[in-house]
């Protein structure tokens, strides 16, 4: 009985879509497996191949210094930090870019720092600006380097939604870079100053750094044994960069710090910049307690592309998509056609996945078959174990609670002194009153019939069950307790029996 019950659910529930798919629920583990991650690849080049160009000093001491920094769980906290030194080729270069992002999911925060030799190239279409690994030609750069707008393009399309890119390379001739002499002869023969570097849009949540103006000269310097940017960047994330004194430092907050003490160290000279879309207020934290990142999140919403194509979200009366929505508690309705189907206050927690499309599907009519089993207390009328085999309808609601129906059956073996075992039940129509979506909450009260088949003879009665009714549904499985009095009257009189209900089922 109870696995046709259960069969006939499943073929309902695959019947066909009901507006918004519904998700199998996750394997174990799959939560802990997507959980945000925090990933680095930090890249210092300082020796080369090319006798044009000559080595650098600290590119390769940058990137140990930042990286140590990162990976400090007391502040930068990143969960995988890939360090390149020293010699990188331009092979070597994209492949640890692949095998760093290879896994990035949507709330994943990508870091990618960068120092060591750039150049730039004139063409139609403006400045190209190359970064150079050690097997780069300064003749040849095209060919052999790797494009800034690569890089860009690049990081670009990765799925993860808080992508920082920090260059500290420049490619002016002086400090960090180097120019071909027919470049620098071409340069010399232009009327008026280089044409500005070609260069992609800013995408979505990017951020992207830069130690200095292409114009300008990225300054190593022998007192501070770093690049001067990257010193100071490092010194923001260590803490000193919390100009907010909030205690995290985001990526605008280390820029700022160490753009200004750039200045002031070079005298000008070097003049670091940024390019960013910030979507909202969705920071990009580098440095700071992980618990106290967490706080200053704000939460994403999700979801929107299971709703149907001309349904419309408004969150505390304004009309907006996918993004950062700060957190608190936000009045949130959707409506499909000038129809609300959800209308409800919602409780945005920090750094949450609020899937809009989820919250609809709460909210729209569904059944539910469950199957179980019930306790009662001691009494002379009911088994103390029996098996439970029940059903809810919700009808749709755009709000938090609604009134629900239902029906519930019971059957087991009873036995009184010196007689054998026999049949004893209950049918009983029920109704409740239940607020919430996945968690479901209320109280219940039915009504109904109650019999046993003694040898004695058939004995029945009408019987009043008030209880309460909670529900955790995980996709498509429910999990259900039912604490309930049974009320009805026997031959001795009223008779009140506790009994608690645990179910597990499906909803359709």
């Amino acid at each position: 009985m109870i696995g046709s019950l259960l069969l006939l659910a499943a073929s309902l529930a695959q019947a066909g879509p009901r507006g918004v798919v519904q998700d199998a629920p996750p394997p174990r583990g799959l939560e802990r497996a997507y959980r945000p991650r925090r990933v680095a690849l930090v890249v210092g080049i300082d020796t080369y191949a090319d006798p044009a160009l000559g080595n650098l000093r600290y590119a390769a001491k940058d990137t140990r210094d930042l990286a140590a920094v990162l990976v400090n769980p007391a502040q930068g906290g990143f969960d995988v930090v890939s360090q390149m030194a020293g010699t990188v080729s331009r092979e070597s270069f994209w492949s640890a870019f692949g095998a760093a992002t290879g896994y990035l999911q949507r709330d994943d925060t990508f870091l990618l720092y960068v120092a060591g030799h750039g150049t730039l190239d004139l063409s139609a279409d403006g400045t190209v600006l190359y970064v150079l690994p050690s097997d780069g030609l300064l003749a040849d750069a095209g060919k052999s380097g790797i494009a800034i707008t690569d890089i860009e393009a690049a990081i670009a399309k990765l799925p993860s939604r808080r992508r920082v890119l920090v260059m500290d390379t420049c490619h002016s001739g002086g400090g960090r870079s180097a120019l071909a002499p027919s470049m620098q002869e071409r340069i010399q023969g232009l009327r008026g100053p280089l044409p500005a570097p070609t260069a992609l849009e800013v995408s979505r949540w990017d951020v992207r750094l830069f130690a200095a103006h292409h114009n300008q000269p990225a300054v190593e310097d022998p007192n501070l044994q770093n690049g001067v940017y990257t010193h100071f960047f490092v010194q923001a994330l260590t803490g000193t960069g919390d100009t907010d004194k909030d205690g995290l430092v985001d990526v605008l907050e280390a820029h700022d710090w160490a753009r200004d003490r750039t200045l002031e160290y070079t005298g000008g000279l070097q003049v670091p910049w940024v390019e960013a879309t910030l979507v909202g207020r969705d920071a990009i934290y580098l440095s700071g307690q992980a618990a106290t990142r967490k706080r200053a999140e704000w939460a994403i919403v999700t979801g929107l592309e299971a709703l149907p194509r001309n349904a419309v979200l408004k969150v505390d009366g304004v009309t907006r998509g996918a993004g950062a929505l700060q957190p608190g508690r936000r009045d949130m309705v959707v409506e499909v056609d000038g129809e609300a189907v959800m209308d409800r206050p919602v409780r945005v927690q920090a750094g949450e996945r609020l899937d809009v499309g989820r919250l609809v599907e709460d909210r729209e009519a569904w059944h539910m078959l469950e199957a179980g089993a019930s306790w009662h207390g001691p009494n002379g009328w009911f088994p103390d174990w029996a098996v439970r085999l029940g059903g809810w309808h919700l009808p749709a609601d755009p709000a938090g609670a609604r009134w629900v129906v239902g029906a519930a059956a019971l059957w087991g073996l009873d036995a009184e002194p010196e007689s054998d075992t026999f049949p004893t039940g209950m049918a009983t129509l029920r109704g409740g009153f239940w607020a919430g979506g996945r968690v479901l909450a209320g109280p219940t009260l039915g009504a109904g019939i109650a019999w046993r088949l003694p040898e004695t003879g058939g004995q029945s009665g009408w019987l009043v069950v008030p209880g309460l009714h909670a529900q955790v549904a995980a996709g498509s499985l429910v999990f259900a307790l039912d604490p309930t009095l049974d009320i009805f009257a026997t031959r001795a009189g009223p008779a009140i029996v506790p009994e608690i209900s645990l179910a597990s089922g499906i909803r359709f």
